[in-house]
C-alpha cells in the first residue's frame, strides 16, 4: 500500500517553522509538546484546505522532520529505502536511495529523520547509520552497527529515533559489549560505548535527562530500563522492566524529578 503523504496548512493554522533548523522526534524536547501558538480550537466545517500531498513514498511507518527549509521523511519502495526531501510547498527537492529496507513484517522504514543545521541522521532498519547533506542527499558519512558493534537485530527490524546533544550523537546497537553508544556528530568518530546490561535495543528511542550537575541517558532495553551517564557512558542504574515480546517503543518521559516508562 502506498502512502499517502500530506500537508494541511491554512493560514489561520499556519504553524511557523521560522528559524528552526532542527527537528527531531516528538518536538524539540522529545516529549511531544510544542511551542506553536494561535493554532485553531476547531476544525472549519469543510474542513482543513489540502494543499498539496504527494503518494509515492512507498512503506514505511516514519514521521516527517520540519524546518524552515524543508520537509523530509523515509520510504520503501520494492525493498529499497530511500530519503526524501519536499520543500514546504510540497516540491520534491530530492530523492536518495540508501539500500535494503525491511520487507520481512511491518515492511518499511522505521526510523524518522533527525535533523539538525545542514545534516540529516537516521536509522535503518537494519542497523545501518547515515549522515546526509541536506541540501543535495550525498552521504556524509555511514556506520553500520551490526559490523561495528555487534548489533543483534530483532523481530521486526531496529526502530530507534537518534538522540542529539550539541556535538553528540546517541544510538543503541544493542550489541553484546556496546548496548549505547556516543558519536561525533560531524565525523560518526565513537566518543564512548556503553556496555550497559548487554541487552538488545527493543524498539525504544531514548530521552536525555538534564539534571543540575549531570546528563543522564536513560532508555528501555529488552528487559529493563537502563541509565547512563550521557557524559561518559558509565553505567548507572537498571531497572527490571519486562513484557511478552520484549518490545518497549514508548520514549521514556522526565516530569520534575520523575520518571515514567510504560510498555504495551
Amino acid at each position: 500500500m502506498r502512502r499517502l503523504f500530506f500537508t494541511i496548512l491554512i493560514s489561520i493554522i499556519y504553524i511557523s517553522v521560522s528559524a528552526q533548523d532542527i527537528a527531531q522526534w516528538r518536538g524539540p524536547n522529545r516529549n511531544g509538546i510544542y511551542n506553536e501558538t494561535g493554532l485553531l480550537k476547531k476544525w472549519p466545517d469543510t474542513g482543513p484546505k489540502l494543499l498539496w500531498h504527494f503518494n509515492e513514498l512507498g512503506d514505511g511507518h516514519t514521521s516527517a522532520a520540519v524546518t524552515e527549509k524543508g520537509i523530509y521523511t523515509t520510504g520503501m519502495i520494492n525493498e529499497t529505502g530511500y530519503v526524501f526531501a519536499f520543500d514546504l510547498k510540497g516540491k520534491l527537492h530530492w530523492k536518495k536511495e540508501y539500500g535494503t529496507e525491511w520487507a520481512e513484517s511491518h515492511n518499511g522504514v522505521r526510523s524518522t529523520p533527525l535533523v539538525v543545521k545542514d545534516k540529516l541522521y537516521f536509522l535503518s532498519a537494519y542497523g545501518k547509520l547515515f549522515c546526509m547533506n541536506c541540501s543535495n542527499g550525498q552521504t556524509l558519512w555511514t556506520i553500520d552497527l551490526v559490523k561495528q558493534y555487534s548489533a543483534r537485530n530483532i523481530e521486526w527490524g531496529m526502530t530507534e529515533n537518534l538522540l542529539f546533544d550539541g556535538n553528540v550523537l546517541y544510538c543503541t546497537p544493542g550489541g553484546p559489549d556496546a548496548s549505547i553508544v556516543a558519536l561525533d556528530i560531524n565525523t560518526g568518530k565513537q566518543i564512548w560505548k556503553s556496555k550497559g546490561n548487554g541487552e538488545k535495543s527493543a524498539y525504544c528511542s531514548p530521552m536525555l535527562i538534564r539534571l543540575q550537575n549531570k546528563k543522564i541517558l536513560v532508555t528501555m532495553m529488552e528487559t529493563s530500563i537502563l541509565a547512563v551517564d550521557a557524559s561518559t557512558g558509565a553505567f548507572l542504574w537498571k531497572f527490571e522492566h519486562i513484557n511478552e515480546t520484549n518490545v518497549h517503543p514508548n520514549t521514556p518521559v522526565y516530569i520534575d524529578g520523575y520518571l515514567y516508562c510504560t510498555s504495551g
